[in-house]
């Protein structure tokens, strides 16, 4: 494990130790919400642990969930 996180931040120590905390200690997780009326419009919200929790290069949940959901 320690080698595939050494390759994400490339070799950053500082950025390795950080992931390695947050690996050993997860924060709280994500916590989605999603619903459909009864036209069958979706309406979806998630909350997250926000930027302190953020590993570098991540992309969130939130933009995840908001791109798979936009209509057209």
């Amino acid at each position: 494990m320690e080698e595939h996180i050494s390759a994400i931040f490339d070799g950053d120590e500082k950025q390795i130790a950080y992931a390695e905390r947050v690996i050993a200690h997860p924060p709280t997780g994500t916590i989605p919400c999603m619903a459909v009326d009864s036209n069958g419009d979706i309406s979806a919200t998630t909350t997250t642990s926000g930027l302190s929790w953020k590993i570098p290069g991540r992309v969130g949940d939130s933009p995840i969930m908001g791109g798979l959901l936009r209509r057209q």
